[in-house]
């Protein structure tokens, strides 16, 4: 994979944190079909993008903050 792809990669998943579609490490794992520590690194990249990814365990999923 590519930088390209790679941050399209992550523009994807920003997207789907802002849509709902994210509910933890596992939805990750499935949509994007890695494991679960790629899966935590991709969001680690964001939070270092400037991207304010939080996780809610009383909503049991990711978020942005805004």
């Amino acid at each position: 994979m590519n930088a390209r792809e790679y941050m399209k990669r992550l523009a994807y998943l920003e997207e789907c944190i802002r849509m709902g579609r994210i509910r933890g490490v596992a939805s990750i794992k499935r949509k994007f079909g890695c494991c679960g520590k790629t899966a935590r690194t991709l969001v680690a990249e964001l939070r270092e993008m400037g991207v304010d990814v939080r996780y809610s365990k009383a909503l049991g999923k990711y978020y942005i903050a805004e």
